[in-house]
């Protein structure tokens, strides 16, 4: 089944995925089952979940059909389902985390860390929900810079010194 939801704007590949469905509470035993939606953009988004920064394995994980929002705008939406362990908490917390990669260039991720005081007899609470980032430099562009540099530093040595100087100082700034 697709489901369809009307949005008035939208802009593809801004915003990190949602983590949705988690408890205000948590304690050793509980069942969690939570869901990743990426933001709409045209290209379907690949999702991956971690647990305390460890991938999880895809065969516990949910594939949920996309959700469109325009004819070429869609969100892609994973689930995971896990029961709370002992062993899950590092120094009283567990970080959920899920990361949406769109291309090579552009990966975002959104993080859920469960916080609690005595992992004996104390729950856990959702604390923290932040989204971060990464648009590292795409390679084709530094190929690009490097290679009108290389030009011009040639040019420079055939031709005279004041022309090339001005043009090499103009690609730079």
């Amino acid at each position: 089944m697709i489901k369809k939801v009307a949005v008035p704007y939208l802009v593809p590949g801004q915003d990190g995925p949602k983590i949705e469905g988690t408890s205000p509470r948590y304690e050793i035993g509980d069942l969690v089952d939570v869901n990743c939606t990426s933001a709409p953009a045209r290209s379907t988004a690949l999702l991956k979940w971690f647990i305390n920064d460890k991938e999880v394995a895809v065969n516990k994980t949910t594939p949920h059909p996309p959700i469109y929002y325009t004819e070429d705008l869609k969100a892609s939406v994973l689930g995971l389902r896990f029961r709370v362990e002992q062993t899950m908490f590092k120094s009283d917390e567990l970080r959920l985390k899920c990361t949406a990669t769109l291309s090579r260039v552009v990966s975002l991720s959104s993080d859920v860390t469960v916080v609690g005081g005595n992992q004996q007899n104390s729950g856990f609470h959702v604390s923290e929900n932040t989204v971060s980032v990464t648009n590292p430099t795409p390679r084709c562009c530094v190929e690009r810079t490097l290679w009108i540099s290389i030009f011009l530093t040639v040019l420079s040595a055939w031709y005279p010194s004041d022309l090339c100087a001005g043009l090499l100082m103009t690609s730079i700034y």
